[in-house]
């Protein structure tokens, strides 16, 4: 199926919405799915020096399948930037709950108040109202990963040869501008993306999220 991803148009499962009202209007939480790799024509990846971050650019977002902005034999799903996703993985360890409660003015905490890492953060695509929101487009970053799986991570999508799809569940925060990813599920290849106690690449995303994953106002 992933060969097919440039050619073919999936079938759409949102109905006259595009990605970003369509993560707007989800009331508590988003399921989203995503490839990264080469069977992307829009595919980029680079680490910097000391392998403490990777980029990815042109992941193709498998799930939802917005009907908006319109699409067919001429116009590619995936010729829209709106249904397409970056991505960073990345080693820091001091984005976190504390950082983001500071930063926000707000007093949000996980189920064990003493639980502060948080897996990543997603940012919609702007409205493009401004001359600056043309520069950002859908973005995930995932952070307290580690060196050796950056560079392994690296290797996997230059060369090619296993799929990198993230199943992600994102938690809804009206008062945060990038909204934080309390569940993943990946492949077996790519399982170890972070060190987190919490984390179990092996979770049902369709049971997801987690009473311990969400985060409540206190």
């Amino acid at each position: 199926m992933l060969k097919l991803l440039n050619y073919k148009n999936p079938k759409i499962t949102e109905k006259n919405i595009n990605f970003r009202n369509w993560a707007f209007s989800q009331k508590s939480y988003l399921r989203i799915r995503i490839y990264f790799g080469k069977e992307s024509p829009f595919f980029k990846c680079d680490k910097d020096f000391n392998s403490q971050n990777i980029k990815v650019e042109g992941g193709l977002i498998l799930e939802p399948i917005c009907e908006l902005p319109k699409f067919g034999f001429l116009k590619n799903f995936y010729s829209h930037e709106s249904n397409r996703m970056d991505l960073s993985v990345s080693t820091k360890t001091d984005i976190n709950l504390d950082a983001y409660n500071n930063l926000y003015k707000t007093s949000y905490s996980f189920k064990n108040a003493e639980r502060k890492k948080i897996f990543g953060f997603f940012k919609p695509i702007p409205e493009r109202n401004r001359l600056g929101d043309w520069l950002y487009g859908n973005f995930i970053s995932i952070n307290n990963s580690y060196e050796n799986y950056i560079n392994s991570l690296y290797e996997f999508l230059r060369d090619g040869t296993k799929p990198f799809v993230i199943n992600a569940i994102v938690q809804k925060i009206d008062e945060w501008e990038s909204w934080p990813v309390i569940g993943m599920a990946l492949d077996r290849d790519y399982s170890e993306i972070i060190k987190d106690e919490y984390f179990d690449f092996a979770n049902n995303i369709y049971e997801m999220p987690y009473e311990s994953d969400i985060l409540f106002k206190k």
